[in-house]
């Protein structure tokens, strides 16, 4: 018996680790990242694979190192090997680790705003990088999510976070979309990003500090910006600043449904 975030957790002993065998073959052998991080989330904390080719191998590794927090690969013979947990954090880092989510989007919106000034587009890497990172801790947080321990309202969690890889993820097509097409309206596009900074500090806010006049005023802002603005822009605009600008409204958007999880945890602690 503990008690986690003012909720009294009761739990009973660890019956062992939960160990998973996945058999490859021809219909799921280009489904090896989802399968993975599928189990990963499931809580499983040893995971063998049967009927691996080299190249295989070779993608279990790559996905075991970018996704899968804590994990590595532990024996690899003939055509089988296992990954496990080694070195996972605690679940008592879900909350640094959701800190953690929020900088690493704020991160990729400010190579954003710096590569638009410029209208050069050379971070493409770290940005990549940047995507690893920020799935491999959403994949963690939801691994916690669904453990039998975890205090909070799962759901809202749970829709939290995808709402959160979404605006991340949408970020990074945007990027990648703009590190192989110049924008011919740059300087409109900067102040754009730079609002998108002010309206995602405003999100933060509402989930770090519990600020319910924040999602007020984000939701007071939706026809202001993606529902106003940025649709005369999206007229106006011609070649690839259109596609640009169709992003920008995305995150915007995915923004302000995304306080919908917070506002009702918020409501809730207020019945």
């Amino acid at each position: 018996i503990a008690e986690k975030e003012n909720t009294l957790v009761i739990s009973g002993e660890s019956q062992g680790k939960k160990e998973k065998i996945v058999n490859i073959a021809e219909h799921n052998k280009h489904d090896l990242s989802p399968i993975l991080t599928h189990l990963y989330r499931k809580g499983y904390e040893k995971i063998t694979i049967n009927n691996v080719e080299p190249a295989n191998l070779k993608e279990i590794k790559h996905i075991t190192s970018k996704l899968l927090l804590g994990f590595e690969l532990t024996k690899s013979e003939g055509k089988s090997c296992i990954i496990e947990n080694i070195s996972e954090p605690s679940e008592d880092k879900f909350g640094v680790m959701m800190e953690k989510i929020f900088f690493l989007i704020k991160e990729t919106i400010g190579l954003l705003k710096e590569d638009i000034s410029d209208n050069k587009f050379d971070n493409f890497e770290e940005i990549k990088e940047i995507r690893h990172n920020l799935d491999k801790t959403i994949y963690f947080c939801r691994r916690t999510i669904m453990k039998e321990t975890y205090a909070q309202n799962p759901v809202l969690s749970w829709e939290l976070l995808t709402f959160l890889m979404h605006i991340h993820h949408t970020s990074y097509y945007l990027y990648e979309y703009l590190s192989t097409k110049k924008l011919k309206n740059h300087k409109e596009a900067h102040k754009l990003v730079e609002e998108l900074i002010e309206y995602f500090k405003l999100y933060e806010k509402s989930y770090k500090e519990n600020d319910v006049h924040a999602i007020h005023k984000i939701n007071a802002l939706k026809r202001e910006i993606h529902l106003g603005k940025l649709i005369k822009m999206i007229e106006k605009a011609k070649g690839p600043d259109v596609v640009a600008l169709g992003y920008f409204k995305e995150i915007f958007r995915l923004i302000q449904i995304g306080t919908s999880p917070i506002l009702v945890n918020l409501l809730d602690k207020n019945d």
